[in-house]
């Protein structure tokens, strides 16, 4: 039986810019990759697209039997379709939340739709559309969207008495990602790192967009998987989350 561990070897060759093409070539054809349990592993941290992508800037997609090209190429058209869209809804938004002086950066996959980070739009999976906001500002933001084609989900109870990251998800009426404003980035303070204030501080504008210097960037990345989403607690690796964070590394100057 093949192992995680072993999977995960597999994943980062696979999407890894240094891989040596000749060795994945000779894995390929002999059949060296389990690609049930890669595609398995994959679908679970959101890399599908972005496995195909790498493989067809090598020209390595001829090699793989023709189901497998089949449904790798579907899942990330079928991506870089949305993240086309997404990208043109976070500018509507954007215009929308300059337009009346809401001080926002954009977190997070939208942020890096917005900062071209990938060679290619369709690399990377997105779910929601993340905005932090300045917290005197929150509720007139929150207010804005409601007012421009979004609902807010019903809350919990204690949403009135706990003070949670962001304020209630909002579904879109005819677009198509959910917005989630946040008054902060991590649910604990961590060495006071990505204090809200000064993330807005820092922000820079591309595409007329707002998003964090590539540090807030990256330490976010990090910070978020670890702290919200628990890795830390877990010992556990987001295939996803590295790779982000290896890629903002290498935007990084020297």
């Amino acid at each position: 039986m093949v192992s995680l561990h072993s999977i995960f070897k597999d994943i980062a060759s696979l999407i890894g810019d240094n891989t040596d093409k000749d060795l994945l070539i000779s894995k390929i054809k002999n059949n060296q990759f389990d690609w049930e349990k890669i595609v398995q592993v994959a679908s679970r941290h959101l890399v599908i697209p972005l496995i195909y992508h790498k493989l067809k800037s090598r020209d390595l997609l001829r090699l793989l039997d023709d189901e497998l090209h089949l449904y790798l190429e579907e899942i990330a058209n079928q991506n870089s379709n949305r993240n086309q869209k997404i990208l043109e809804e976070v500018k509507e938004i954007s215009s929308l939340l300059n337009k009346h002086e809401i001080d926002h950066v954009f977190v997070k996959g939208a942020a890096h739709l917005v900062s071209g980070l990938y060679e290619n739009i369709g690399e990377r999976m997105i779910g929601d559309i993340d905005i932090l906001v300045n917290n005197e500002q929150l509720t007139i933001a929150q207010n804005l969207m409601l007012n421009n084609g979004y609902k807010a989900i019903e809350t919990t109870f204690g949403q009135d008495f706990n003070e949670h990251k962001h304020l209630a998800r909002l579904i879109p009426e005819k677009r198509l990602a959910a917005v989630e404003m946040h008054q902060k980035l991590l649910h604990k303070s961590v060495n006071n790192q990505l204090l809200t204030n000064k993330v807005l501080k820092n922000k820079r504008i591309i595409r007329n967009c707002a998003i964090p210097d590539n540090i807030d960037l990256l330490n976010h990345t990090i910070l978020n998987f670890e702290i919200n989403d628990y890795g830390y607690y877990y010992n556990y690796l987001g295939i996803r989350n590295a790779y982000d964070a290896i890629t903002l590394v290498s935007d990084l100057p020297i």
